[in-house]
């Protein structure tokens, strides 16, 4: 699955890239680049949400600690 968020990952920020190639640096009005806008929010909220999917993963795998310091858990 981790690799799964990876690939996301990499996609979303090539469309974000791609997005912000799309620009018009002349006029950075709503009216001109209302698409390229709306092209760069999308990806920056896959990307976030695989920026959290991951840590969710790495925090369910590390090992918990009790009150004196003993390390349990996914043995």
């Amino acid at each position: 699955m981790k690799n799964f968020y990876y690939i996301l990952l990499f996609i979303g920020i090539a469309l974000l890239i791609f997005n912000a190639a799309r620009l018009s640096f002349d006029d950075l009005s709503w009216e001109e680049n209302s698409n390229a806008y709306l092209g760069i929010i999308g990806p920056l909220l896959i990307i976030l949400a695989m920026i959290l999917a991951i840590r969710s993963t790495k925090k369910k795998k590390a090992p918990e600690e009790d009150s004196k310091g003993n390390l349990y858990g996914n043995e």
